[in-house]
């Protein structure tokens, strides 16, 4: 004889119930909440990162120039975009694709608009590459400076071709 379902009696259930799927839903939004706030922090940081290493390559760039220049480096006087050095007749770092800052142009943030920057003294002697920070160590030095005499970290950023330190 077969047994028919009383009231009561627990059923194989399969599956969940809403209540269930609503609880975990929840959870996921409120851990998708705390990863969100906390997440612009890390990506301020890893652009940072990024460009430290890009102004790195610049600098080496700028060296290998140098030792083929006789110990010049290429002249520029005034502030330039390390990039327009790519683009051109006879750039100076030859045919490489250069880096941009991850916001180039984007104001208000890196203490002004997000660039790499380079000048040179005007006999070629010597240089100053940098970038503004979004997450800087301190609010005194905003930017990352990258220095011929091969002096590198964060100071203010510079108005002249001297090295800061």
């Amino acid at each position: 004889m077969k047994k028919g379902h009383r009231y009561g009696e627990s059923l194989n259930r399969r599956g969940f119930t809403l209540l269930e799927l609503l609880v975990v839903i929840a959870i996921i939004g409120v851990l998708a909440g705390v990863i969100t706030i906390s997440f612009p922090g890390a990506t301020r940081s890893a652009r940072d990162g990024r460009r430290r290493q890009e102004l790195q390559q610049y600098r080496v760039s700028l060296e290998i120039y140098a030792n083929k220049s006789n110990g010049v480096y290429p002249d520029r006087a005034t502030v330039v975009k390390p990039q327009t050095m790519c683009t051109g007749a006879n750039p100076p770092f030859g045919s490489m694709t250069c880096p941009q800052d991850p916001k180039d142009g984007t104001a208000t943030i890196c203490g002004g608009t997000c660039q790499y920057r380079y000048q040179s003294a005007a006999s070629g002697a010597s240089y100053v590459l940098w970038a503004g920070l979004e997450k800087p160590v301190s609010s005194g030095s905003p930017c990352y400076v990258i220095c011929s005499s091969g002096l590198s970290g964060e100071a203010a950023c510079p108005t002249t071709p001297t090295c800061p330190w």
